[in-house]
């Protein structure tokens, strides 16, 4: 018997074109994982996930709906501007993080894909560019997710 799959593949995708709709900014960068060279002012990376595994029943034999899988999406926000404006920096980092909980809180099945998602947090972290040239605002959230397999 193969075991149930996993919904982390179909979910990721479909985090990274709900929040590329959402957004819906071609000056925003949505990406799956980290960027590579294209890194334009404004990115959102889809990127790291831990999962937790166990039966949703103790009866049956592993089948489908037996697994019960709950695991944490990480959704980076990065926010660069030149210069010394660390309150626009932010800000703007703040809007793209509302942008990105506002449409996972309107469709927290993920169109039938889990149980439910839903954001669970976010750390922002400020600070000056590594060369001194500009402000950042990196925004750390994490979406946390049930589903059955």
């Amino acid at each position: 018997m193969t075991a149930p799959a996993s919904t982390i593949p179909e979910v990721k995708a479909y985090l990274v074109e709900l929040i590329t709709t959402a957004v819906n900014d071609p000056t925003v960068l949505v990406c799956y994982d980290d960027p590579g060279t294209n890194q334009p002012d404004d990115i959102i990376a889809v990127r790291d996930i831990e999962q937790t595994l166990a039966p949703f029943e103790l009866v049956g034999g592993g089948g489908p709906g037996w697994l019960y899988e709950t695991y944490k999406v990480e959704i980076v926000v990065d926010v660069y501007r030149g210069g010394d404006f660390p309150r626009l920096v932010f800000e703007r980092a703040c809007a793209l993080v509302a942008i990105v909980e506002n449409a996972i809180r309107a469709d927290p099945s993920f169109a039938g894909l889990v149980v439910t998602a839903r954001p669970a947090g976010t750390h922002y972290a400020s600070a000056w560019e590594d060369d001194g040239k500009g402000r950042t605002c990196a925004a750390a959230m994490t979406v946390d997710v049930e589903a059955r397999n």
